[in-house]
């Protein structure tokens, strides 16, 4: 994702601190000085206006979007670096892309680009709000978790990459293609949770990947969706799926096979 920022062909400024007061309901992110994801008025420090072409905050601390902050940007690339955790409590939107990296990433309010998508990378990543874009939306985690309340929509690609995953019952990704591919011997539980797209790829290398009473559908119903299970791992498992595509394609090499009960 990184990457990115050399690819742009504008100059990227760095937002500077405000030195005046933040005032409740302010439309700015915070520098949370405490490390703690809860916003402190009077003790965290406000960022803004974000303003340009592109937007970089950078700081050693961490960040947190307040709850009852609307924080919009207008711009064509949003990054947010924090050295410690990023807390989006507030909902957080632009018209460009959005990028947020941190060691620990909390989603509790609404994330949107568009027509731009949103990248997050971090060592763990907690979703319990919807994350959209109709391009994009990619989650790169050694840790990834999907509350009840999370929604992963990418409008082309719905992505996840980490080394385990857990999805809670409610929980939706979503994209024309879906990607999830979990490393590292670990393994992926998605219960009760839905999966769409018009092709669906869930990949481990040496782990187990887990369904159980999941939703897998062809996006918006459509009955040509793919599903492509494959590990070179131990177990697949689908336990009581519900709406199982039109085509389901199994790794013959995973010694167990797939249950389906």
């Amino acid at each position: 994702m990184r990457l990115l920022l050399a690819a742009l062909a504008f100059p990227v400024s760095i937002i500077l601190l405000l030195s005046t007061p933040a005032i409740a309901g302010r439309p700015f992110p915070f520098i949370d000085v405490n490390n703690d994801g809860v916003y402190e008025a009077g003790v965290d420090t406000p960022i803004g206006p974000l303003t340009g072409e592109a937007a970089v905050i950078s700081t050693d601390q961490s960040i947190v979007v307040p709850a009852g902050a609307v924080v919009h940007f207008k711009g064509s690339y949003l990054e947010f670096d924090a050295g410690n955790s990023i807390t989006v409590s507030g909902p957080l939107t632009a018209q460009g892309f959005i990028y947020l990296s941190a060691n620990h990433v909390s989603v509790n309010a609404r994330v949107a680009a568009n027509p731009d998508g949103v990248g997050i990378d971090a060592q763990t990543i907690d979703v319990a709000a919807p994350v959209v874009s109709r391009t994009l939306v990619s989650l790169s985690a050694t840790d990834v978790h999907l509350w009840s309340t999370a929604r992963v929509i990418g409008g082309a690609l719905g992505e996840i990459k980490a080394t385990s995953a857990t999805m809670d019952p409610g929980s939706v990704v979503r994209g024309t293609h879906v990607d999830i591919a979990i490393s590292g011997g670990q393994e992926l539980v998605a219960e009760g949770s839905s999966v769409a797209g018009m092709d669906v790829s869930v990949t481990g290398d040496t782990g187990s990947l887990y369904f159980n009473s999941a939703k897998l559908s062809g996006l918006n119903g459509s009955p040509k969706a793919t599903f492509t299970f494959a590990t070179g791992g131990p177990e697949i498992d689908l336990v009581g799926v519900k709406k199982t595509p039109k085509t389901l394609n199994v790794d013959p090499s995973a010694p167990n096979g797939v249950v389906v009960e």
